[in-house]
């Protein structure tokens, strides 16, 4: 009888607790009904409880109602659970932030590892950090995308190789001159700078009067 009575209610509770929904799926339930506070207060009761997911939905709902620094304390703490998109975000927050140390610091593995959405970043915060021979290693891993050719430019340029300068602009305006106009107006001044009128004109006549 009292068997029984223990397998009763260990089966109670089994389906006590199958039938409970979660902090996070409550937290979930909360925000897509508007309700902001509750569901942050269930996203950091699931977090208590380990779930990393809910790390990410917390950091993305501080994101969506513009705490930024609430944001990224989550994320940090998702990034050093060893979540990758994690590390992407935060990349992408300190470079739109110009935290150039913040970027090489989340988008350096990344890169090292293939991940090329942060190539663009990760090469601007070298770039501006003056550090032109990493900006060119990283930059060149992207160097089919026509935004990152023009960083590229730049970078050969304060290097002080003219000629792969010249030679990356170059191929982006060919490319796609509409969307290249920085690296077009880049390659227009270098051809000015060095006196050369044909080709000045030249890139000036046919692509300047159409982008």
């Amino acid at each position: 009888m009292k068997m029984n009575n223990l397998l009763k209610a260990s089966v109670f509770v089994f389906l006590l607790t199958c039938c409970t929904p979660s902090n996070e799926s409550k937290a979930d339930t909360y925000k897509k009904n508007g309700d902001t506070e509750k569901a942050i207060a269930h996203y950091k009761l699931a977090i208590e409880e380990g779930s990393v997911k809910s790390m990410n939905k917390l950091a993305l709902l501080y994101v969506n109602n513009h705490k930024l620094d609430e944001a990224k304390k989550y994320y940090q703490m998702s990034f050093e659970k060893g979540n990758e998109s994690a590390a992407q975000i935060l990349a992408s927050l300190c470079a739109s932030n110009k935290d150039y140390q913040g970027t090489i610091k989340y988008g350096k593995k990344l890169a090292d590892n293939g991940n090329l959405a942060v190539i663009y970043n990760l090469g601007n915060a070298y770039l501006s950090l003056g550090e032109y021979d990493l900006a060119i290693k990283y930059l060149k891993k992207d160097a089919t995308s026509i935004f990152t050719k023009n960083l590229l430019g730049e970078a050969y340029y304060k290097k002080g190789d003219l000629k792969n300068a010249e030679k990356v602009w170059k191929s982006a305006v060919d490319k796609n001159h509409i969307a290249s106009k920085g690296s077009l107006q880049k390659l227009l001044r270098l051809y000015l700078k060095q006196g050369r009128t044909d080709e000045y004109q030249e890139y000036k006549n046919n692509y300047s009067s159409n982008s």
